[in-house]
């Protein structure tokens, strides 16, 4: 988690959840953009924004450009490199050249047996064990 008033590092952030997937992990790709396209035209009163998701499917140059775009407007993007254990370069939004795409790692520092990895996975960070 990165915010809350327990765990996470950012305490005093105002956070906009935008539920684009159902409790079974499916949902629609125009229903990611049309998140991603709000968060980038929400007024935040000139406060930092940064998305983060959590989600990806198989590589689409359109939600790559809307990231771009996010990029473009000031906003920070950060992302899962993915779950399928595979180059995070076949999927999007993990390969969009300005995310900060995240792997997981494991207690032992290692990459775990589902986690995505590759070129563009920028960082790694606990993926196991995690509380939130």
């Amino acid at each position: 988690s990165c915010c809350g008033t327990q765990y996470g590092v950012a305490k005093n952030v105002t956070i906009h959840p935008i539920r684009v997937l159902d409790c079974h992990g499916s949902g629609w790709g125009s229903d990611v953009i049309a998140a991603m396209e709000w968060a980038m035209n929400h007024d935040n009163g000139g406060r930092p924004k940064v998305v983060s998701m959590s989600l990806g499917g198989e590589f689409s140059q359109l939600d790559n450009d809307v990231v771009r775009s996010l990029h473009e407007a000031g906003v920070t993007v950060v992302v899962a490199a993915g779950n399928d254990y595979d180059d995070a370069c076949k999927y999007s939004p993990a390969s969009a050249s300005k995310v900060i795409s995240v792997g997981a790692s494991n207690t032992k520092d290692r990459l775990p047996g589902f986690t995505n990895y590759g070129a563009c996975v920028d960082i790694l960070a606990p993926g196991t064990h995690i509380n939130s």
